[in-house]
């Protein structure tokens, strides 16, 4: 990505393509009027900085950027608030943020996490009691929202707006291994996306094999689009006010579940993912995965698995 390097410009070229990018000139003497001219005499240019390209902020150290970062995802602190407490612009903010989140999307998820999702043979290596019921479990699924801010196209606010929410949200599926640990996270959809559309379509089907068993809510009616030879445990529906004894065993993963939804409730200690502003909203996609990767840093939900 290549950005201006002019102080509160924003400018990119994935964003805006009408504007001519331009590196600095060798000539120390020319270089120094172009810095004088954009009025960054503390910026030193390297060999990637073009005029309208910058994230190497020299003013501040690599630590401190990482702090930054890390309070924007944990406590959403506002831009101008960030910008005081770390004595610089706000466009320098959003250039931090953006940029080292996005080296952790790269580091953790993308180094670590995408597309490996551990095998029911290593789930089994340390799966929780209240699992024991299901050693073949392979992933437990579930769908979690963040609210985001409207735009000003009706068929875009349709396509985000949740009913069951009552706002406007981006969707995404999170998968949980019996252990507690978040093992998948999709990319995020329309609110209005139904949780079967965001299944078939995120790729997490591609990663299961036969004899894997999925555990999901009962909202989760996807049994006719699993792989062949993949199972689907939900909860089943009450009939006649009565439950039979299948139906009792069936119900046991209610209480393995619950230590499912506290790993997403931990997610949602974040508090970026309770609003995504609307300066992000081409990368709220990594935010949520590096938000799911620290997640993960932290000490294990099950006392037994510590």
């Amino acid at each position: 990505m290549v950005q201006c390097c002019v102080p509160c410009c924003n400018n990119r070229n994935d964003v805006n393509k009408t504007v001519s990018y331009y590196r600095f000139p060798p000539d120390d003497k020319e270089k120094r009027r172009w810095l004088k001219f954009i009025r960054r005499d503390d910026f030193t240019p390297n060999y990637n900085s073009r005029y309208h390209f910058d994230w190497n902020v020299q003013i501040m150290p690599l630590i401190d950027q990482l702090l930054l970062t890390l309070m924007k995802l944990r406590l959403n602190c506002g831009i101008l608030d960030l910008a005081t407490r770390f004595n610089c612009c706000r466009a320098t903010v959003t250039n931090i943020f953006t940029t080292i989140s996005s080296a952790l999307y790269d580091i953790l998820y993308v180094g670590m996490m995408e597309n490996n999702i551990p095998s029911r043979i290593k789930n089994q290596t340390s799966l929780p009691d209240c699992f024991q019921p299901f050693p073949n479990c392979r992933i437990v699924l579930d769908c979690t929202e963040v609210a985001v801010s409207n735009t000003e196209r009706l068929d875009t606010q349709s396509h985000l707006y949740s009913h069951y929410k009552g706002r406007t949200t981006l969707k995404a599926l999170i998968g949980v291994a019996p252990n507690g640990i978040i093992t998948f996270a999709s990319d995020l959809y329309g609110g209005s996306t139904s949780d079967k559309a965001i299944t078939a379509d995120c790729g997490v089907l591609q990663q299961l094999e036969p004899g894997d068993m999925v555990m999901a809510d009962k909202g989760f009616t996807i049994r006719d689009i699993l792989p062949e030879g993949v199972s689907l445990n939900i909860p089943t529906f009450l009939v006649n006010g009565q439950f039979t004894m299948e139906e009792i065993n069936h119900n046991r993963l209610a209480s393995a579940r619950i230590h499912v939804e506290r790993s997403i409730q931990r997610l949602k200690t974040f508090d970026i993912l309770t609003y995504i502003p609307y300066q992000y909203k081409k990368h709220v996609n990594k935010i949520l995965k590096v938000c799911v990767c620290l997640t993960n840093l932290q000490k294990p939900i099950l006392r037994e698995i510590a």
